[in-house]
C-alpha cells in the first residue's frame, strides 16, 4: 500500500499525526500552544494539501482555478472529499479514512505518552 501512495500523502499523513500528537500534548499539561506555532501550523497545512492536491491532479488530469492555495484555505474541508469522490468514487474512502486515522494515531500517541509520563512519575 505504501508504494501506492504519493510523496505529499505521506507527508500530509505524517504532519497530520504530528499535528494532532503536539495539540495532544498541549491540551495534556493545559497549555496555549505559541502564536508563531499556531500560524505555521495553518500555512503548513494549507501548503501541504495544495501540494498533494497539485500532484494528484496531474495523475487524474483536473485542473483547478489560479488561486488553489486560497481557494484550499476556504474550503480543503469539502474541497478534498468532492476530490477524492470524484476521481476514485468509492475507493475516496480510502484516503479521508487513512486522514482521520492520522488523527485518530496522533490523540492515541498523546494519550500514551501522557500515561507513561504519569506512570514513570509515581
Amino acid at each position: 500500500m505504501s508504494e501506492n501512495l504519493s510523496t505529499p500523502a505521506k507527508v500530509l499523513f505524517a504532519f497530520t499525526f504530528a499535528v494532532q500528537l503536539i495539540g495532544g500534548l498541549y491540551l495534556a499539561w493545559q497549555l496555549e500552544p505559541s502564536l508563531p506555532y499556531s500560524y505555521l501550523l495553518y500555512v503548513a497545512h494549507v501548503s501541504i494539501l495544495w501540494w498533494w492536491l497539485k500532484e494528484d491532479s496531474k495523475k487524474t488530469g483536473d485542473t483547478w482555478p489560479m488561486d488553489l492555495g486560497y481557494f484550499i484555505y476556504l474550503a480543503w474541508l469539502a474541497l478534498i472529499p468532492y476530490h477524492l469522490f470524484r476521481t476514485r468514487g468509492f475507493r475516496g474512502f480510502i484516503g479521508i479514512f487513512g486522514y482521520v486515522g492520522s488523527i485518530i494515531a496522533g490523540w492515541l500517541a498523546a494519550v500514551l505518552i501522557v500515561q507513561i509520563y504519569l506512570w514513570l512519575s509515581f
